[in-house]
């Protein structure tokens, strides 16, 4: 479920900070979800 995609065109810190932000955001709605 937490498989992180690495593009080839996307390599370094920056894209990987980004990658985990969406997934942290990802992470939080469904927990949102989940508590409502």
């Amino acid at each position: 479920r937490l498989a992180l995609r690495v593009r080839p065109g996307l390599q370094g810190p920056r894209a990987l900070l980004e990658s985990l932000e969406r997934l942290a955001q990802r992470e939080l709605l469904a927990l949102r979800v989940r508590l409502v």
